[in-house]
């Protein structure tokens, strides 16, 4: 329950007073909740992407020379490059169009670089 809490706060956190205090939300404030949002899922997902890629590792060391060990590590540790690929493919789209509609401020940073 006080993860949902910090979740909430944490999505919520970038919108004007008045959209909080007041319900008199503007656009750029559900655009502020898009940009949040999709911060959290593409951290999820890339953690959980992170995860598999270590699990696929740990498998392949423990494999004993076991050709059907082995095969499944790299399947495990292919599918974890995948899902990586598709975690930065995703995050940079999705600032590339956040950037075309316009939103403010500087949700797309590489390096302190802000695209």
């Amino acid at each position: 329950m006080a993860n949902c809490s910090i979740a909430k706060a944490a999505i919520v956190s970038d919108l004007s007073g008045s959209c909080l205090s007041s319900g008199n939300c503007e656009l750029n404030d559900f655009m502020r909740i898009a940009i949040n949002v999709s911060k959290w899922i593409l951290g999820i997902t890339g953690s959980l992407s992170l995860l598999a890629f270590i699990y696929g590792g740990v498998m392949f060391l423990i494999s004993a020379g076991s050709s059907e060990r082995v095969n499944q590590a790299k399947s495990i540790i292919f599918g974890a490059v995948i899902g990586l690929v598709i975690v930065f493919a995703s995050y940079t789209i999705i600032g590339f169009i956040f950037k075309a509609l316009g939103v403010s401020g500087s949700w797309f940073q590489v390096g302190g670089i802000s695209l």
